[in-house]
């Protein structure tokens, strides 16, 4: 599996949402058991949906770059929660949403990914999220431009948790994703942990992403895919 293998993939739900109504019921029984059941739980529309395609996602992808028959495709979570393939082999992946869209980072090595809908600018989550690097960071920035990098850091900070993939093992203060050049990078207890790689990326409807992934060569642009082409394989 060569490095070009990591891939970034991001599907707007709520364009073909009508679509995703007709053939709601169908595109369940694609799903393990227990996930259909939490499909079902969600009490918002949306919500189901957003849990829906990004199982479908995750199959698409696998069945079609890795080549896994698509009832060969198990999904389950490790002891913390992480999301995973069972029998993954060196396939690994991750999930995130906010507002339309859906993302996926999927690989050959340990990778996070993480979205979010830019809003407004908290800084009480910043005091309590943020190292002092970061907060420096974040205070040099325009105010326009503060907003923007508060989402920069959030994203590399969720992705690199998400990457590692022990929850609330890892505090969130305990790292920086700013080096001391302030670059994008993991830093430790004060020391660079050069294994570990950070990206962010603009998505339309002022989203902005992020990634985290051991290794380099992190892909330079995300696929988008069309809801309607993701769920045609599974009705």
């Amino acid at each position: 599996m060569s490095e070009a293998s990591l891939m970034v993939y991001a599907v707007n739900w709520a364009k073909n949402i009508k679509c995703l109504q007709q053939y709601f019921q169908q595109l369940l029984q694609s799903v393990d058991k227990q996930k259909r059941a939490r499909i079902c739980s969600y009490k918002r529309e949306e919500d189901a949906f957003r849990s829906l395609i990004g199982d479908l996602l995750i199959r698409y992808v696998v069945n079609r770059h890795f080549g896994w028959a698509l009832g060969d495709i198990h999904l389950s979570q490790n002891e913390y929660g992480k999301p995973m393939l069972s029998h993954a082999g060196q396939v690994q992946f991750n999930i995130s949403h906010s507002g339309e869209w859906v993302v996926a980072a999927i690989g050959d090595r340990e990778v996070g990914v993480d979205i979010e809908q830019v809003l407004g600018l908290d800084l009480d989550i910043a005091e309590y999220a943020f190292t002092p690097e970061e907060i420096r960071c974040l205070s040099a920035q325009e105010p326009y431009e503060q907003l923007r990098e508060f989402y920069r850091i959030w994203t590399r900070k969720e992705s690199f948790v998400k990457a590692v993939g022990k929850g609330l093992l890892i505090p969130v203060q305990s790292f920086s994703v700013i080096t001391h050049l302030g670059t994008a990078g993991i830093r430790m207890k004060g020391s660079a942990r050069p294994e570990w790689s950070l990206r962010t990326y603009e998505v339309p409807g002022d989203y902005i992403m992020s990634i985290c992934a051991k290794g380099d060569c992190l892909p330079n642009e995300v696929s988008f895919l069309n809801s309607e082409r993701l769920i045609q394989p599974f009705i």
